[in-house]
């Protein structure tokens, strides 16, 4: 399962979550249509974990077992600058989560312009809130063909509580010039989810707004932090 790095260990801390729960497609605070279960094991990307960067905020999340009905996955796709930039002019770019000012356990989906790339990160003006950290930004290429992963949300402006911006109903998210922003699929970053951070992986996909990794050899979490992610 794919995620934010800062989800699994955060940032200036030296411990990581004790454990993570994972509820895919979920669809209110009660409807769980695939259940649930704990998390094997995680990893942050190896630079994020040496320094914590926005450029390297990304982790993964192992599972012991597949979900049953196997849920449907969104595919991975590390576009060139020249295949981002006919994006930006002839696509939107999609975000799908949870934000954290709606209803619990209800996902939300929002889609505008590609506004700027840069070599580890995209810049959007899709909506987004606390809590859609990990969420997959994901493009159509061609509307016949299914949605492709190319980026995880990661964070955007800090949220003012009131004034003329901010995360709630009725005004912009964030001011002129300001822009949400993701960890950048790559093709060096997709080896690395490939190779599983270092863990040895059979099967990558997309479900709902997460990516799950079944694993032969799963790694033993260095867990320490009295948190739970769910």
């Amino acid at each position: 399962m794919r995620s934010k790095g800062h989800g699994a260990r955060r940032a200036h801390l030296p411990s990581q979550a004790v454990r993570i729960r994972v509820t895919p497609g979920r669809a209110s605070a009660s409807v769980n249509p695939l259940g649930s279960q704990w998390a094997s094991s995680w990893r942050v990307h190896p630079g994020y974990r040496r320094h914590p960067s926005g450029e390297t905020d990304v982790g993964l999340i192992f599972l012991a077992r597949p979900f049953a009905p196997s849920p449907r996955f969104f595919r991975l796709w590390a576009p060139s600058l020249a295949e981002l930039e006919w994006l930006r002019s002839r696509r939107l770019v999609h975000i799908s989560g949870y934000p954290a000012d709606k209803p619990t356990g209800t996902q939300w989906e929002h889609s505008e312009r590609l506004d700027r790339v840069a070599q580890r990160q995209l810049f959007y003006s899709a909506d987004t809130c606390p809590g859609h950290s990990g969420a997959p930004v994901w493009v159509q290429r061609r509307y016949s063909e299914p949605p492709q992963v190319i980026a995880v949300h990661t964070a955007g402006p800090q949220p003012h509580a009131s004034g003329a911006w901010g995360c709630r109903p009725g005004v912009p998210m964030a001011p002129a010039g300001l822009f949400n922003r993701g960890v950048r699929l790559t093709p060096d970053l997709r080896q690395n989810i490939d190779a599983g951070f270092g863990a040895r992986v059979c099967h990558i996909g997309l479900t709902g707004y997460r990516l799950f990794l079944r694993c032969c050899n799963l790694i033993d979490a260095t867990a320490r932090k009295k948190t739970t992610i769910r």
